[in-house]
């Protein structure tokens, strides 16, 4: 974190907001801890989840070739494959988001609370304040619940 925190990049990274970040402590030491903590959490959860979703990429692709074709056909359409070039590659996208919704890195999915009056969801009355949690499996596989969640998220 300290060499990190000499370089200026031209455009900002995850590790400048930890840095821009309001202090936890008036003492600097304690502080660089929060930082380093901060960091390593990043890499490993992120690698974790990048590892996952790589793994299900792989296996779907080796399932149907045919989207490996596509796919090398797509990408020898640019120069380099930074962020920028192959963000509007549609079927890269596609296969990277098809994996994501099959096979999401952190199941568990997210915790929403609801709104004070409560929320009907179709025949089902959830009381106001209660948090609820719908597994990003369940949201990526279910046609019935997908519409449903969307409006309530």
């Amino acid at each position: 974190m300290d060499k990190r925190a000499k370089i200026k990049p031209n455009l900002p990274d995850i590790t400048s907001w930890l840095l821009q970040a309001e202090p936890m402590s008036k003492d600097p030491f304690i502080n660089r801890m929060w930082a380093t903590g901060d960091s390593r959490l990043i890499i490993v959860a992120g690698s974790d989840t990048t590892a996952a979703t790589l793994t299900h990429v792989f296996y779907h692709l080796a399932r149907e070739p045919a989207h490996v074709d596509i796919l090398r056909k797509e990408l020898q359409q640019v120069s380099s494959y930074t962020n920028l070039d192959l963000k509007d590659l549609p079927h890269l996208n596609g296969v990277i988001n098809e994996a994501l919704r099959l096979h999401p890195p952190v199941p568990s999915g997210v915790q929403r609370q609801t709104p004070p009056e409560g929320l009907q969801i179709g025949r089902n009355f959830i009381p106001g304040n209660t948090l609820v949690t719908v597994p990003s499996a369940v949201i990526g596989r279910c046609k019935y619940l997908t519409p449903v969640l969307v409006e309530i998220y």
